[in-house]
């Protein structure tokens, strides 16, 4: 199964080689090294695709509290780590709630089988997920730029479970920031 980019969130960067039996270190942004060290994976981003890594071994640098030395199971030595500097490090991010719109309830996996119509633009594609920032968020991606609209019943006009449509009315300008 492909892990997709929006199901993660990036923690940080590989940033070089550590010793000769292959690890690295790995530049934490947005998390912190007892964190990722209590997962015992991570997903490395290379070539533009996400590839999980599991380890056994991650240490806190004493000098820098933001890095960590990692040591992951399925490489050996230098020779096969040598492709991971400068490849982005992320995580995956947990399971949505069921989210309940007026007398519809859907989970992650319902949602993204549901395109949005927006009553100007017209039909805007389908929901990849719905983030919670504290509020609740459609995403979508639209003429190549992600979009966020919050899941706002005064927004809604219908909900067609049959066509799996979400017919929107979102206030003037809302889609217009994101074009």
């Amino acid at each position: 199964m492909l892990i997709e980019h929006n199901h993660c969130f990036r923690i940080g960067l590989i940033t070089k080689l550590h010793g000769k039996d292959g690890a690295v270190v790995l530049q934490l942004e947005d998390a912190s090294p007892e964190e990722i060290q209590k997962t015992g994976y991570v997903i490395v981003e290379i070539d533009g695709g996400l590839v999980p890594f599991f380890f056994s071994e991650a240490n806190a640098s004493e000098l820098n509290t933001t890095a960590l030395c990692i040591k992951f199971d399925e490489i050996a030595g230098q020779e096969e780590a040598k492709e991971l500097p400068e490849c982005p490090v992320f995580l995956k991010k947990e399971k949505n709630e069921d989210i309940t719109i007026g007398e519809h309830t859907f989970s992650e996996d319902d949602i993204s089988q549901y395109r949005i119509v927006e009553k100007k633009y017209g039909d805007l594609g389908y929901i990849e997920s719905i983030e919670k920032y504290p509020e609740e968020l459609f995403v979508l991606t639209y003429q190549d730029k992600e979009i966020l609209i919050p899941v706002v019943e005064e927004f809604i006009e219908e909900i067609d479970d049959a066509e799996r449509i979400i017919y929107l009315n979102t206030p003037d300008g809302l889609i217009d920031l994101y074009l």
